[in-house]
């Protein structure tokens, strides 16, 4: 037998916030990609950059880097494939560029306070 669903109060939600409450679309991290591949002379799309959202930061900047395109302008510009070298040091560089970036993304998405239970506020740290 299923036990009863819960029918009282609503009394924590609990979310992952970047793309939930704040910062919709994941603008910050797609952008730092963008900005990490262009230091490396390679252009990539918003597209490209948020392909592998959701993976580990390393990992992503490894599934960017083996995008066909991405990986033919990466040997076009630097006359080899990407190194687990260059994956990291990106990785590396990528870390502090996010971090600078989310306070200009940081605002509750509209609506956001509004949907809260009984009224009650949202507080962000």
């Amino acid at each position: 037998m299923a036990p009863e669903p819960y029918r009282g109060p609503l009394r924590a939600v609990i979310l992952d916030m970047a793309g939930t409450i704040v910062d919709h679309g994941s603008c910050a991290p797609a952008g730092v990609f963008i900005e990490v591949f262009r230091r490396q002379g390679i252009p990539i799309t918003m597209a490209q950059a948020r392909g592998p959202m959701g993976a580990h930061k390393r990992d992503h900047v490894a599934a960017i880097a083996a995008m066909p395109e991405v990986a033919d302008a990466w040997r076009s510009t630097h006359g080899r494939d990407a190194t687990n070298s260059d994956i990291e040091a990106m990785y590396q560089a990528l870390i502090p560029l996010q971090l600078a970036a989310l306070p200009d993304y940081s605002a509750l998405i509209p609506g956001t306070v509004p949907a809260g239970a009984s009224g009650s506020a949202i507080s962000m740290p």
